[in-house]
C-alpha cells in the first residue's frame, strides 16, 4: 500500500514513490538557496581535491624525508579532516541518508578539527618568531584557546534534518554562536599577522636606508627590505596570511548581513585557508632542509627562516657584509688614485702615466715631488 503525502503549493496528495524530487516539499526560495549551497560546495571541493592530489608528492616527501613531529602531525590532520568533510558534506547535500543529524554531527566534527588545526599552525609561526618573549607567547596562547573554545560551538551552529518524509537532508544554521565565532577567528588571525609584520619591521628597519613613510608601510605589509632568498619565504607567507585574514573578514561581513543565507560562503574560506597555510608550512620545511645542505660559504645559513635565531643571524650577517663591502670600496678607491701630473713644462710632463718606469725619476722608485 503506497503512502500518500500532502504537497504544499499544489493542494493535492500524491504517492511518495512518485515524488520526483525532495525539493517539492520546500518553497522555491529555500530550493534556490540549497542549489547555491550545492554548487558552492562542489566548486570548493573540486579546488581542494585538485590541491590535495597535486601535492601528494610533496606530502609524501614531507612524511618520509623529515622528522615526524607535532606540527607535521597537525598538518596532515588538517589536510585529511578537511578532505573527509568535503566528501561527507557532498553526500549530505545530494544523497539519501538514513540519519541526517548524525552525519551532520560527524561532518561538523571534521570541520572543527580543521579550523582548530589551521589556527594551531598559525600559532606555531608566532612561537617561532617570538620565542624569546614568553609574555607574547602567553598572550597568543590565550587567544588560541579562545579560538578552540569558540570553534567547539560549531556543533550548535550547523545541523541537518530530513526534507519532509524523504531520506534527503536539508542543512540548517541556527543558534547565536556563528557570528561571535567568526569574530574571534578574525581577531586572532589579524593579531597574528600584525605581530609577525611588526617583528619583521623592527628587525629590518635598522638597516633599511630608505626609511620613508611609503617604505615603512612596505616593510610592515610585505617585508620589503629582506634579502631576496628570504623575502620569497617571509614575503609569500605574510601575503598568504593577509589573504586568509581578508577572506575571513569578507565572510564575517557576509554572514553578519544574513547568517542563514550566507553561511554557504564559509566553505570557500576554509578551503582557501587550508591550501595557503599548508603551502606556507611545506615551504618552511623545504627551506630548512635546503639550508642544512648549503655550503658554509653561501650567503645565509638560515635553518628555520621564521625563528628568532635566523632573524638575529640575518641581522649580523648583513651588517658584516656591509662592513666588508665598505672596506673593499675604500681599498678600491685608494688603489685607483693616480699619480698627479707634474708641473706644466717639466720634463716628466710629457711622459704618460701608464708608461712611467723607475728610470724616469731621478730619485729611483720615489716620486720626484711630495704630494
Amino acid at each position: 500500500m503506497s503512502t500518500s503525502v500532502s504537497v504544499p503549493f499544489l493542494n493535492s496528495s500524491i504517492p511518495l514513490a512518485e515524488v520526483s524530487t525532495p525539493y517539492i516539499f520546500l518553497s522555491p526560495s529555500v530550493v534556490h538557496e540549497i542549489n547555491l549551497s550545492v554548487y558552492f560546495h562542489f566548486c570548493a571541493t573540486g579546488i581542494y581535491l585538485w590541491d590535495f592530489l597535486n601535492n601528494l608528492r610533496n606530502d609524501y616527501r614531507l612524511f618520509s624525508a623529515y622528522k615526524f613531529n607535532v606540527p607535521t602531525f597537525v598538518y596532515f590532520l588538517v589536510r585529511l579532516t578537511l578532505l573527509v568533510y568535503c566528501f561527507g558534506r557532498a553526500a549530505l547535500l545530494t544523497l539519501p541518508v538514513e540519519n541526517c543529524e548524525q552525519l551532520a554531527g560527524v561532518m561538523t566534527t571534521m570541520l572543527t578539527i580543521a579550523v582548530i588545526g589551521e589556527t594551531g599552525l598559525c600559532y606555531l609561526r608566532i612561537v617561532a618568531v617570538y620565542r624569546p618573549y614568553p609574555y607574547v607567547l602567553g598572550f597568543f596562547a590565550l587567544t588560541y584557546l579562545s579560538v578552540v573554545a569558540m570553534s567547539l560551538t560549531l556543533f550548535k551552529t550547523f545541523g541537518a534534518q530530513k526534507i519532509g518524509p524523504t531520506q534527503y537532508c536539508q542543512e540548517s544554521v541556527h543558534g547565536v554562536f556563528g557570528i561571535p565565532t567568526l569574530i574571534v577567528l578574525f581577531i586572532n588571525d589579524s593579531l597574528i599577522y600584525i605581530a609577525i609584520a611588526y617583528r619583521i619591521y623592527n628587525i629590518f628597519l635598522t638597516y633599511d636606508f630608505n626609511t620613508t613613510l611609503r617604505r615603512k608601510c612596505a616593510i610592515i605589509l610585505f617585508g620589503a627590505s629582506l634579502p631576496i632568498g628570504h623575502k620569497f619565504i617571509l614575503l609569500e607567507s605574510q601575503l598568504y596570511c593577509l589573504i586568509v585574514v581578508m577572506s575571513k573578514g569578507l565572510v564575517l561581513a557576509l554572514v553578519s548581513g544574513n547568517e542563514g543565507r550566507n553561511a554557504k560562503f564559509f566553505i570557500f574560506h576554509v578551503v582557501l585557508a587550508t591550501i595557503l597555510i599548508s603551502r606556507v608550512y611545506r615551504q618552511l620545511k623545504d627551506t630548512g632542509r635546503i639550508a642544512q645542505q648549503r655550503n658554509a660559504n653561501r650567503d645565509f645559513q638560515t635553518g628555520n627562516l621564521t625563528s628568532a635565531e635566523f632573524v638575529h643571524e640575518v641581522n649580523i650577517t648583513v651588517q658584516e657584509r656591509a662592513s666588508k663591502r665598505s672596506m673593499m670600496e675604500i681599498q678600491d678607491d685608494a688603489s685607483s688614485i693616480k699619480t698627479p701630473l707634474p708641473p706644466k713644462g717639466s720634463a716628466s710632463a710629457a711622459i704618460p702615466q701608464d708608461t712611467v718606469n723607475e728610470s724616469s725619476y731621478p730619485h729611483g722608485k720615489e716620486y720626484p715631488y711630495d704630494v
